[in-house]
């Protein structure tokens, strides 16, 4: 072999060590895809929080709404049944002996 053709035989190897141009954009362009899924994912887990969020708001409204109406339910049960006592001491009291 003559000393040009080991020389090119040299450089063929050492360049066959290093990314061509093309090779490092492709992998630069896959690394972009994956942040660019990554963040499509975080963007929709990003909604769906949101949405429940919103669920979350109107159950408890819904059970706030509720709490308030039991709460009256009660008051007006515990004002009959103190009537009703009423109503029972006073005809006991009234009743003949």
């Amino acid at each position: 072999m003559s000393i040009t053709t080991r020389q090119d035989e040299l450089l063929r190897r050492e360049l066959s060590r290093y990314e061509t141009v093309s090779a490092t954009e492709a992998r630069w362009d896959k690394h972009l895809d994956a942040e660019s899924q990554v963040l499509r994912r975080l963007d929709r887990d990003l909604a769906a929080i949101r949405d429940g969020a919103v669920a979350i708001e109107a159950t408890y409204k819904l059970l706030l709404e509720m709490n308030n109406c039991l709460m009256a339910v009660e008051t007006k049960l515990d004002v009959l049944m103190k009537e009703r006592q009423r109503d029972r001491l006073h005809s006991s009291a009234s009743a003949p002996q």
